[in-house]
């Protein structure tokens, strides 16, 4: 069964990472070089999982998560979004506090990454 994942973030070289950690699962990775653009693609298609920066210029991982679920709410639909971001002055209970359903923490640690996208979108292998 084929999942579609969102990851945003405005440094390439990351995108190219998750294209890379994400290669042996069955998805359709789609990426976006700003919260803008992702919020583009969000309201065009439908995701099973986004993935987004927290450190991005224009719109943050924060501004971008309220304005997802927002149009989430608008479609009466529901996407896990996990944050990403190399900013450890927040702890992850922190930062799920903004309504992230998880976080990883840059660098981003495979076997973690693996257990989240299993967690998210195959729970039942």
């Amino acid at each position: 069964m084929n999942k579609r994942i969102l990851v945003i973030d405005d440094e390439i070289v990351n995108l190219v990472l998750f294209k890379i950690l994400l290669k042996d699962f069955d998805i359709t990775l789609t990426t976006a070089l700003s919260g803008m653009e992702g919020i583009n693609y969000h309201r065009e298609n439908k995701f099973d999982l986004i993935l987004t920066d927290y450190n991005m210029p224009q719109l943050n991982g924060v501004q971008t998560f309220d304005i997802l679920r927002q149009h989430d709410k608008s479609k009466y639909t529901y996407t896990p979004i996990l944050l990403f971001t190399a900013d450890s002055t927040k702890s992850i209970a922190e930062w799920k506090d903004f309504g992230f359903n998880d976080v990883l923490f840059k660098p981003i640690n495979k076997d973690l990454l693996d257990t989240l996208i299993k967690k998210y979108l195959f729970p039942e292998e």
